[in-house]
């Protein structure tokens, strides 16, 4: 057989040794055969080339040096895009997949806008009742006392976020009678020195 052929034949058996050490895991035996396919082939080469054609050596080195990462970050691109890579890849599910307590968080945004009462000190943290269920909740930063009629802002973690709004008539739940001026869940009376 000529050499040069030999060459291209090495060169071409490589490459698909190269391509298959990527989608068939052997432990580097596949890889270790394709790099004595690729020695072969180099000394085929040498053997066909050094001495008549030194430019075609030298091209075929240069489309060695080429093939080879081309061929291998090719297979690398299409391992995660086939069947076959996505179960040996173990590709991550999706993020809603993976969150844990889906129905909750749901049933949480839907309170955001709502309107409830504090059923414990806000410290910031405690509990709110909102639409006859009890939430876990905190206040934007400010303490509350029992009782105090709050608005749902958001939703943080497993629990919502609250602010404190003004008593309404017209509410369900609440007491009609208006909060006195200088009735702060804060005022108490400080000893005197």
């Amino acid at each position: 057989m000529d050499p040069a052929y030999l060459a291209v034949a090495l060169l071409v058996l490589g490459l698909t040794l190269i391509i298959c050490e990527v989608f068939i895991p052997s432990a580097g035996l596949i890889a270790a055969a394709a790099t004595l396919c690729f020695a072969g082939s180099v000394v085929t080469a040498y053997m066909a080339w050094w001495y008549d054609k030194p430019t075609y050596f030298a091209i075929y080195l240069i489309s060695l040096l080429i093939l080879i990462p081309s061929a291998v970050s090719g297979a690398l691109y299409l391992l995660p895009r086939t069947e076959f890579g996505r179960q040996v890849l173990l590709e991550a599910p999706a993020l809603d997949e993976v969150t844990p307590y889906q129905e909750e968080q749901r049933q949480l945004q839907r309170l955001v806008g709502r309107v409830g009462k504090t059923l414990t000190l806000l410290n910031p943290g405690g509990l709110v009742l909102v639409d006859g269920t009890r939430q876990h909740c905190e206040s934007e930063g400010s303490m509350l006392e029992s009782g105090a009629p709050v608005e749902v802002v958001a939703v943080k973690g497993n629990r919502v976020v609250v602010r404190p709004v003004e008593r309404r008539v017209n509410e369900p739940g609440f007491d009609p009678e208006p909060r006195r001026s200088g009735d702060s869940p804060l005022d108490f009376d400080l000893p005197q020195s």
